[in-house]
Order: C-alpha cells, then structure tokens, then sequence
C-alpha cells in the first residue's frame, strides 16, 4: 500500500525508528478498515472506539515483533480481531452474571437494541442477516467478518487468528451454514 509516496514498509520501519508523523501515517491507513472491522463485531460505537484505540497502541507498542514476510494488514487485523473477541467474552461474562442475579435482565445490557422488534418481510434484507451474524458464535462471526466485509484472503485470516488455514475454511463453511439456519429461521423457511 502506497501513502503519499511512502509504502507501507518505510512507514513501519519510521515507526520502528521512532518518527511519529510515521506511525500517525500508519494508524490513518488502517483506522478506517479496523473500525468497520471492530463494529461489525461488537456492535457499539463507544466500545468500538475504545477496542480500536487499544488496538492502534497494542500495534505500535508491539511493532518491533511484526515479521515483514508476513502480511501487516493480516497482523494488525489479528491483534484488532483478539481485542474484540477479549471484550466479547467479558462482556458474556458480564452478561451471565447479570442475568443470574435476576434483577438485570440480557435485554438492558444490549442498551435496548433489538433485531426482533420488526418482522422482514424479505428475506435477504441486510438487518435481518447482520441480526443472525450477531447470534453466531465469535468465532464464525470473526471468520465471516474478516472474509466478507474486510476482504481478507484465507491466509490472511489465519494469520489474524493465529489458526491454521485448515480451519479457516473449516470455520467459514460451518459458519455459513449456521447462518444460511437462522436466516431460514427468522423467515419461517426452515
């Protein structure tokens, strides 16, 4: 990728040296992609920002271990991904606790926004299948985010997941078709 005449290897390796009009140069590149990335994964804008801001620290702090025969988008996706799957899971922690004490019910931690409230009368309407990928396990719903929305090849994937390429696909398939059932579910098409 080409920035103002720089590529992104001379940013990083100014971003390595210290030169912050480099890393500055480096966090506008991504911060776009990685925010569309982080929201189609949480869900919420203020959460978003913060997961984003962690990232883009996590990034620069730990640039000295980027290996440059790897893929950067690949590897900065991959500390954006486990930053959002981290908040993911304290939040379901949080959530089950909540909901265990009786008093707080799931529907308020979800800062009432739900996918239920109208029926869709298509069923390829975009609300109706992004309030299905929210349902699915993280992992299928990280895989899915990352192939279809952020474009990120199968080897890029593995790399921002720390998996084999094996399971990417693995993941992929089983996560469409979890995803093609509660779509024909929410249409009344099983």
């Amino acid at each position: 990728m080409v920035m103002e005449g720089i590529n992104e290897i001379e940013l990083i390796q100014g971003a390595l040296d210290g030169d912050r009009k480099a890393q500055e140069a480096l966090v506008r590149l991504y911060e776009r992609r990685l925010f569309g990335h982080i929201y189609r994964m949480v869900g919420n804008y203020e959460d978003t920002r913060d997961i984003l801001q962690e990232t883009m620290v996590r990034a620069l702090t730990n640039l000295n271990q980027y290996k440059v025969a790897n893929s950067f988008t690949g590897w900065i996706f991959k500390i954006a991904t486990n930053r959002s799957l981290d908040f993911l899971r304290r939040r379901k922690l949080e959530s089950r606790t909540f909901a265990y004490e009786g008093e707080i019910r799931l529907e308020d931690i979800s800062n009432g926004r739900t996918r239920h409230d109208a029926k869709v009368a298509d069923a390829l309407d975009w609300d109706l299948v992004e309030g299905c990928l929210e349902r699915l396990d993280p992992r299928y719903k990280a895989v899915l985010f990352l192939r279809y929305k952020d474009g990120l090849a199968y080897k890029e994937i593995a790399d921002a997941l720390s998996i084999p390429m094996g399971t990417v696909k693995v993941l992929l398939h089983r996560g469409r078709l979890e995803l093609k059932k509660l779509v024909r579910k929410e249409v009344g098409t099983q």
